[in-house]
């Protein structure tokens, strides 16, 4: 199918934003809590959300999945096991845009707590514009009769980071939203994420398809797992 790309609305929870500072139940004084919003606010000033995404068929073979048109593969043993079952794929490139860069490194000069709150919001707000779009897609997919399994990402649910890589060459990322990658899969700016959704033929091998922390790669050292959360679960 055909890709597309556009800016994509979003907000920023602030039970996300303290999420993502590390907030546990300690006391929020006044205080702190104007820091907060004026970290909101600021995000919402500097952030520039946009997305692109294309759909590929899926060809399955013992080496693992390949995207049919494209460079991407999906080694065999990568994902959760019920990928194999999809139709097709569609992948997606979402970023803030570099003014959340430049701004953090402002910051990063002059205000530490700005910075880190600053950081939070964004990151929450990147994660609520990929469920917008998220949502979006799945409409568009059920009316033509495809079940969206849930989104994934390269570095999560076993997926390896360099695919990240891979996804923003298929889009010409830098031209089409400003994203690039390294080869390991970094991306910049630094609040850009790429994503999968399986597609399927039924219902149940899309409900099949499920994060789980046995075979992610950040195992070791997690912190949301440190907190008793995971990073799948709001």
């Amino acid at each position: 199918m055909q890709g597309s790309a556009a800016d994509i609305p979003g907000r920023v929870r602030r039970d996300e934003l303290l999420r993502y500072a590390g907030y546990s139940g300690q006391p929020i004084g006044e205080g702190l809590e104007d820091r907060i919003g004026e970290a909101m606010a600021l995000c919402g000033q500097v952030a520039a959300p946009r997305a692109c995404w294309r759909t590929f068929p899926v060809a399955s073979s013992p080496d693992g999945l390949a995207l049919e048109g494209s460079i991407l593969r999906i080694p065999a043993g990568c994902g959760p096991e019920g990928l194999r079952r999809a139709c097709s794929v569609t992948v997606g490139a979402l970023t803030l845009g570099s003014g959340v860069d430049r701004t953090l490194a402002q910051l990063g000069c002059s205000d530490s707590v700005g910075a880190v709150l600053l950081d939070a919001a964004s990151s929450a707000l990147i994660e609520d514009c990929a469920d917008v779009w998220e949502r979006s897609l799945d409409e568009r997919m059920q009316a033509l009769g495809l079940h969206p399994g849930q989104r994934l990402s390269p570095g999560y649910a076993g997926l390896p980071l360099e695919l990240s890589a891979a996804i923003a060459a298929v889009f010409d990322g830098p031209r089409a939203i400003g994203v690039y990658s390294s080869a390991q899969g970094l991306l910049q700016p630094r609040k850009s994420i790429t994503v999968l959704v399986p597609l399927f033929q039924r219902a149940a091998d899309a409900h099949a398809v499920r994060y789980s922390c046995d075979n992610c790669r950040c195992f070791d050292g997690c912190p949301f797992r440190a907190r008793g959360a995971t990073c799948y679960t709001r």
